[in-house]
């Protein structure tokens, strides 16, 4: 649903500003999201198309439309533009929905948000921490790469106050907590006190922080008595809750995150899970060529995955040749790299590259090709 409004203020740090400050694009054109309305004329494109496509926080919204219940208190970490606390609202009434964001450029917006749906949750703005205090806090251009933790492509950064975290939770003692700030989780999971929460919608970044950390989180909460709700939950968005014992139908256990191809979902590595753990011993750096699908989320436990073109640990992109793809080979090869494998959407490579191609079945060793992928063991 699209309609038209007067237009809104202007949102810095959106990325998507006018002449003399005014949002470019559509004015005031609304789009909604879940029965949510949002003023989207000051919001970046990208996360405009999301939005049109039914992409944008379509994880939170289906683990919370299940989570959700009459009664609950609710505390969100991450306000963003306010989509999730206002559809919180919505069900168990502004009193009961408590929201923080730490990025000041976003209050006109999240306000907006609010008096376009008729809530008012109570909004703070500002980080939570261990102790009070000021800290900084990285803005992007676009609102959604905000973050406390990770300074890479900010376009500024500005000095937040810090409110303690759990006090802040004793003073509002929420029965459901909503989490997502841009891999700062890792910090707050290491002494917040859920003592007096009962279930958890949050995303973990397992992409930015990497699958160690992301490990620890959940075991953590593992330990305090969550688990992770198989039907409502897919990684890297999770609905968690207390239960006194893990039922396999409902709840996705320990070891099953760990080291089975649940976190992997769709991903085309999913339905040879088995399969690759078998060639790929552990201690093993591979490649997965799969057009950086999941960047450098680690599909094996107790294995290292690497880019394939590497450049300063990131993704370079296809090689523009086949001799360039042959010295990254084999200067990766002499780094530690010792298989790649090619993804069945990434055979094309081996036919772009027949150099790369010639080098793989001369010079190093085929250990499987299936329908899904094809391994190499590097010599």
């Amino acid at each position: 649903m699209t309609v038209q409004e007067p237009r809104a203020p202007a949102v810095p740090g959106s990325g998507h500003a006018g002449a003399a400050g005014e949002p470019a694009g559509r004015p005031g054109e609304l789009v909604e999201i879940a029965g949510v309305r949002i003023n989207v004329s000051a919001i970046d494109l990208t996360v405009v198309e999301f939005m049109h496509a039914g992409t944008y926080e379509a994880g939170e919204l289906r683990a919370l439309a299940t989570a959700l219940r009459p009664g609950d208190v609710v505390m969100e970490l991450g306000t963003g533009i306010g989509l999730l606390s206002t559809f919180c609202a919505q069900r168990v009434g502004s009193g009961r929905v408590f929201t923080f964001e730490a990025n000041p450029e976003l209050e006109p917006l999240i306000r907006e948000t609010f008096r376009l749906n008729a809530v008012a949750p109570t909004l703070e703005i500002c980080l939570l921490g261990e102790r009070p205090g000021e800290a900084e806090f990285f803005v992007h251009q676009a609102f959604w790469g905000s973050t406390a933790v990770d300074r890479a492509g900010a376009a500024r950064s500005v000095r937040v106050p810090v409110r303690p975290l759990n006090e802040a939770i004793a003073r509002i003692r929420p029965s459901l907590l909503v989490m997502d700030i841009e891999g700062a989780e890792a910090a707050l999971l290491r002494f917040i006190d859920l003592s007096g929460v009962d279930r958890i919608v949050a995303e973990f970044h397992e992409r930015m922080l990497g699958r160690e950390a992301a490990d620890a989180m959940i075991e953590d909460l593992y330990r305090q008595g969550f688990v992770i709700v198989r039907g409502d939950s897919e990684w890297e968005v999770c609905s968690l809750e207390r239960a006194e014992a893990v039922d396999p139908a409902r709840h996705v256990p320990l070891q099953e995150f760990r080291c089975g191809p649940w976190r992997l979902g769709d991903h085309w590595a999913a339905p040879c899970f088995d399969e690759l753990m078998a060639i790929v011993p552990p201690g093993t750096t591979y490649a997965a060529i799969d057009e950086d699908q999941w960047g450098s989320v680690q599909l094996l436990p107790a294995r290292r995955r690497v880019p394939f073109i590497e450049s300063e640990g990131r993704f370079w992109g296809a090689p523009a040749d086949g001799g360039q793809a042959v010295q990254a080979l084999r200067r990766q090869r002499d780094h530690g790299l010792q298989m790649i494998f090619f993804a069945a959407s990434c055979a094309w490579w081996l036919q772009q590259y027949p150099a790369l191609n010639d080098e793989l079945q001369t010079q190093h060793r085929l250990l499987s090709s299936s329908e899904h992928f094809r391994a190499y063991a590097l010599r």
